[in-house]
């Protein structure tokens, strides 16, 4: 195929003028190409992002957080955020103690994430439960500390002793770990939530 481009005049800050558009020359074959089908292109529809923590409010001053294996999501953490700060708002006059019990495999804040929720518990009285078997996540516990967050540490099998650190009765304690129970699906299985209900359900057995 030989193509001669046309000749163009221009100036600066303006339109292009094409004084003279030239023939174009194609050579090659005249045969016709078989006809195609035309088939509509695939609608792909964006998938939901997973839930990468999820939470609930058990009473007016005990927060429930369930998390999988994933890195907490901007969105996720500030939504437990939300949660915190409406249930600190009637707590704080009275000088009561809010208490977050969390369950995760793996998943836990960031340093940003960290420091914004100690930012937000600043002169409140408060109290964390972290229940887990992830070497990561006890780490994490160990940097709040740090940053003097009162936080400890369990391992499912010893969720029992959550009760007494948060200040809970075990009606209150079973309460969490139903709603624990309730809230693990939305982000899959997180097994540190099964292994504590079993642990605490062969407990009470045992009694």
């Amino acid at each position: 195929m030989l193509v001669v481009a046309p000749r163009v005049e221009r100036e600066r800050n303006s339109s292009i003028c094409i004084r003279e558009l030239p023939k174009v020359v194609m050579g090659g074959s005249r045969r016709r190409l078989p006809e195609q089908r035309l088939t509509p292109p695939a609608i792909c529809y964006p998938r939901p992002a997973m839930l990468t923590m999820t939470y609930g409010a058990v009473g007016d001053d005990l927060v429930v957080a369930v998390c999988g294996r994933e890195p907490l999501s901007v969105a996720d953490w500030s939504e437990l955020e939300r949660c915190v700060e409406d249930l600190l708002r009637p707590l704080r006059p009275a000088r009561r103690a809010i208490k977050i019990l969390v369950f995760t495999d793996e998943g836990a804040p960031n340093a940003r994430q960290r420091a914004s929720i100690v930012g937000l518990l600043r002169g409140a009285t408060a109290r964390v439960a972290v229940v887990t078997s992830s070497v990561i996540a006890r780490n994490v516990v160990t940097a709040f500390g740090w940053l003097r967050m009162p936080m400890k540490g369990f391992a499912p099998t010893q969720v029992s002793s959550v009760a007494p650190y948060l200040g809970l009765s075990n009606e209150q304690l079973e309460q969490a770990l139903s709603r624990a129970a309730a809230l693990a699906p939305r982000i899959g299985r997180v097994e540190c939530v099964e292994v504590a209900v079993a642990a605490r359900n062969t407990g009470a057995q045992l009694r």
